[in-house]
């Protein structure tokens, strides 16, 4: 397929309006001009930037955890993860959050990348790491994280991924990111 013609895709920002700014997001109302002349509202919810985290423990096995998922009314299986602070670099928050959550220290990250959450509404990247060569650090979660920690060997994790027993975006695209930087 041949792409004949080109439009222009940015679109201007004419005006923002913070609508609501909470413990984690913030919402805009912005008004946009597209190329063509035409002006439309864009509801944007900032979130901050997050590491999620595969830690692989000496013996193979991958470390998980169970929150309960108040928007979902459920508990889900999820890989570690948590949002930067102010200046914090993304491996310093990987490390940092694997040890508040797990309790567990990452002496060694493989990045695998980065993704975009939902970029039509939502401004937040993911950052996508491995952590191995683990050893014992200081469990220190915030008063609001509550969750089960387990290991399951890696053909089980990914057998829970493609069975759809987990359901959370960012473990899944975890799982994929894995495969796919770790291929032979």
């Amino acid at each position: 397929m041949e792409i004949k013609e080109r439009i222009p895709l940015e679109e201007k920002c004419l005006s923002s309006e913070k609508i609501y700014e909470g413990r984690v997001v913030t919402l805009y109302k912005d008004r946009v001009l597209f190329a063509n002349g035409d002006t439309l509202q864009r509801e944007v919810v900032v979130h901050k930037d997050l590491a999620v985290i595969l830690p692989i423990l000496d013996n193979g096995e991958v470390v998980l955890e169970t929150h309960f998922r108040y928007p979902k009314r459920e508990k889900i299986i999820e890989a570690p993860a948590g949002k930067a602070e102010q200046g914090e670099k993304m491996d310093q928050v990987a490390v940092r959050e694997l040890e508040e959550e797990t309790g567990l220290h990452a002496n060694t990250l493989q990045y695998l990348g980065c993704l975009q959450s939902n970029p039509p509404y939502i401004k937040e990247d993911m950052y996508f790491y491995v952590a191995t060569d683990l050893t014992q650090g200081i469990m220190n979660r915030d008063k609001d994280e509550f969750m089960d920690i387990f290991s399951v060997p890696m053909d089980r994790f990914l057998e829970m991924v493609k069975n759809n027993e987990i359901q959370d975006l960012k473990t899944v695209a975890l799982a994929g990111l894995y495969l796919l930087k770790n291929r032979k």
